[in-house]
């Protein structure tokens, strides 16, 4: 476990021992500056912030040193393609990897059983059946944020009302414990729409291969969704858009 009193000491062997490179240096010099004292929680490292660093890996003696201990993860503004390092974070609660080429051929989420608050805004996620994958791997998570990728359309990026619907409906269906999604909480009507629409693995299979418009009893929502986007709101806003916890 890495504590107070020898967090220096397990920094300074994974700078000098993997971080030679100019980033890497420069990535020390932030986690031992004199603000650390703001990336401690009580007496251990819980929360750790590596965003703007354009990191393409994960350098292993942080995952060998840390990942027994930190609850949130924040790598959003890098180059990851493959987290599989994530294995290493099994207390992972929270992880923000917005803005990375994230994308289906090359992305795997690992098994995070504790994993609650998923944000992946502005990658490269493109097919919709690879959020599936997240029903498995993590199988708590409540807080889900796809905004920005062709996977979420919306009329704000060239997508129609109805293929966002659709989308916000199937994701709640294969994601049963999620309470919010993109920008907006889950609602009770949404969920019992979704249960409608996209009852059974079977019908999740149809959603594959058919682009039919949504059943007459879903134009409510649809209408509520337009409301919605009328007010103005912007995907990707990055002081309105994600939840604060």
């Amino acid at each position: 476990m890495v504590t107070r009193e020898t967090l220096p000491n397990a920094l300074s062997n994974i700078f000098y021992s993997e971080m030679q490179t100019p980033e890497m240096t420069n990535l020390g010099q932030i986690l031992l500056a004199n603000n650390i004292e703001d990336k401690l929680t009580d007496s251990t490292v819980s929360r750790l912030s590596l965003s703007h660093e354009k990191l393409e890996q994960m350098p292993k003696m942080i995952c060998q040193e840390f990942g027994a201990d930190i609850k949130i993860l924040d790598l959003s503004y890098n180059n990851f393609r493959n987290v599989d390092f994530l294995e290493y974070f099994e207390e992972l609660t929270s992880l923000i990897l917005d803005r990375n080429p994230i994308n289906v051929l090359e992305t795997n989420i690992p098994f995070m059983p504790k994993l609650e608050l998923l944000y992946l805004n502005f990658c490269k996620i493109d097919e919709i059946f690879w959020v599936e994958s997240l029903r498995y791997n993590c199988p708590n998570l409540k807080y889900l944020s796809l905004m920005g990728n062709l996977v979420a359309p919306s009329p704000l990026n060239g997508g129609s009302i109805y293929d966002y619907l659709r989308y916000r409906l199937y994701v709640i269906s294969i994601l049963p414990k999620l309470i919010h999604l993109d920008d907006k909480y889950i609602t009770d009507e949404e969920r019992n729409e979704s249960k409608h629409m996209f009852p059974s693995p079977f019908f999740h299979g149809m959603f594959r291969h058919t682009k039919a418009r949504l059943p007459h009893y879903l134009r409510t929502l649809t209408e509520k969704v337009g409301d919605y986007f009328s007010g103005g709101s912007k995907v990707g806003s990055s002081k309105n858009t994600n939840l604060v916890i």
